[in-house]
């Protein structure tokens, strides 16, 4: 059992509010361009960091550039930007949203192009969270800690009064050093009992 209270949640979205990964990105354009996922993020990767940043590569400079690069036609241009820009809701986890924002400060902290921001925002109700943090608003992302301490600010909670919720190791890792509680995000269930531990 942790000792102190938890004051806020902050979620990512990729991966655990939203199904959609920038892994499972690679891997559906693996299948429809016959190329190993491997290869594909090793050459998308430095060009989706700055399309994610927002400031630094727009949305249609980044697709422009999968076009040119994979040699995409535009059948699989339009399938590639649907598979990346659709909100595929966590459900199990959105139905704990409510009750959730009843016993705490909760935010959101992604990873998240402009394009993918504005899907988000005009198809989701986030009055919930109190306080919700995009990269693209910001010209940096998960690789800066700014990026998590500002949203720490936002919710008036220390980083030791926080559970950061993630499915990547890498960000889990960046939490941790900057003393954040953390949860290896896998299920909601997993999720519910990880909470359970807490006061």
């Amino acid at each position: 059992m942790n000792a102190s209270p938890l004051c806020g949640i902050i979620f990512d979205w990729h991966g655990v509010l939203d199904e959609t990964t920038y892994r499972g990105f690679s891997n559906f354009m693996g299948l429809i361009t016959g190329r190993p996922p491997d290869e594909i993020r090793a050459v998308v990767s430095p060009q989706e960091r700055l399309y994610v940043a927002g400031r630094l590569l727009s949305p249609e400079a980044f697709w422009a550039f999968l076009q040119r690069t994979l040699q995409l036609n535009n059948e699989q241009l339009a399938r590639a930007r649907d598979h990346l820009l659709t909100v595929r809701l966590h459900q199990p986890l959105w139905e704990k949203i409510p009750s959730l924002a009843r016993r705490f400060r909760l935010g959101i902290l992604s990873d998240c192009p402009a394009d993918k921001r504005a899907m988000i925002r005009a198809m989701m109700d986030l009055s919930a969270f109190a306080a919700v943090a995009f990269s693209c608003d910001y010209g940096y992302g998960k690789d800066t800690d700014a990026f998590f301490m500002d949203l720490c600010t936002r919710l008036s909670c220390p980083p030791a009064a926080c559970l950061y919720v993630d499915d990547t190791g890498g960000h889990i890792a960046t939490a941790t050093r900057l003393g954040f509680r953390t949860h290896l995000f896998r299920s909601a269930a997993d999720f519910a009992r990880c909470l359970s531990g807490f006061p």
